[in-house]
This record gives structure tokens, C-alpha cells and sequence, in this order.
């Protein structure tokens, strides 16, 4: 009986969201991309490989359109270009890895599909503010690589205080 109901309640979830997206004055957001098919193909493959260097026409082919049809009806229905949106999706996953690993800031960058750790740091300032070394979690006392502070051919490790050692 409870296995019943759950199943219920689940779908009257999905069908209130279904009618609430279904509007003509839906907000544009990518739950509301959720709700278009090919819109939605293209975002669960952004989704699934974020660092993956996204180009219009392979999400266009995913989701079975022309490259402009597509990229109207993404922008309609998320509130954003389809390559906006894939660089804004690997920059919130980077800040989470960044306030929440331990993982150096050029691993970061490199996961998320960045070149180079100037490219990573000066999209990361454009679209969040902060700098990335700003944001990485730090708990007290913890020493650990923020930086590439070179003194002496080596590097030095800086402290959440910012005092190297």
C-alpha cells in the first residue's frame, strides 16, 4: 500500500510540473528545457559530460534540429544560448568542486574543460565575481596548494591565512 502511494504522489509531482512548464508564461530555466524533448536530449548531454568542449552543431544533432531552430528553441525554453548555458553548467559544477575538494585549482580547471588555468580563472571571475582561489574551501590550519607560488624553483604552499610555508 505505501509503494502505491508513493507512486502516486510522484505522479501527481511530475504532472503538476508538467502543467506549471506547460504555460505560455513559464519561466525560462532549464527545468522548463526539461519538459521540451530536444531540448532536453541536448541538456542531458551537457549534463553527462560538462567539460566536454560543446559546439552548437553536436548539441543541434542531438537533439535533432537545425542549428538555428535549435538554438531559438533553447534559448526560448532555458532563458540562455545552448554554449552559455554549457559554460555556465561547468563553472556552478567547478565552484561546488572548488568549496567542496580538497583538488587543486588547475585540476578544477582541467576537468572542466579549460586549457589553460588562465582561461578557467577569468571565466570563473566573469560569470560568479569572486576569484576561484577565493571561493576553494579551506579549514583551519590546512595547508595546501592555492597557488603556483614559485620561490626558488620549488613551489610554496599557502595557508588558509595566506602566509606561505
Amino acid at each position: 500500500m505505501r509503494a502505491a502511494c508513493d507512486d502516486i504522489i510522484r505522479l501527481l509531482f511530475v504532472q503538476a510540473l508538467r502543467r506549471l512548464f506547460s504555460r505560455p508564461d513559464a519561466v525560462p530555466s532549464w527545468l522548463a528545457g526539461l519538459s521540451d524533448l530536444p531540448v532536453a536530449r541536448a541538456l542531458g548531454a551537457v549534463h553527462a559530460d560538462p567539460g566536454r568542449p560543446w559546439r552548437l552543431g553536436e548539441l543541434a544533432a542531438i537533439a535533432g534540429q537545425s542549428r538555428s531552430a535549435f538554438s531559438g528553441r533553447f534559448t526560448s525554453c532555458v532563458g540562455m544560448a545552448p554554449i552559455a548555458y554549457a559554460a555556465r553548467w561547468r563553472l556552478r559544477l567547478a565552484a561546488k568542486e572548488l568549496a567542496t575538494s580538497s583538488m587543486a585549482i588547475g585540476t578544477i580547471a582541467s576537468r572542466a574543460g579549460y586549457q589553460s588555468d588562465s582561461a578557467f580563472h577569468a571565466a570563473f571571475r566573469r560569470e560568479t565575481g569572486p576569484d576561484a582561489g577565493g571561493i576553494q574551501a579551506r579549514s583551519p590550519g590546512q595547508s595546501r596548494m592555492v597557488g603556483a607560488h614559485q620561490q626558488g624553483g620549488g613551489q610554496r604552499a599557502v595557508t588558509s591565512s595566506g602566509v606561505g610555508k
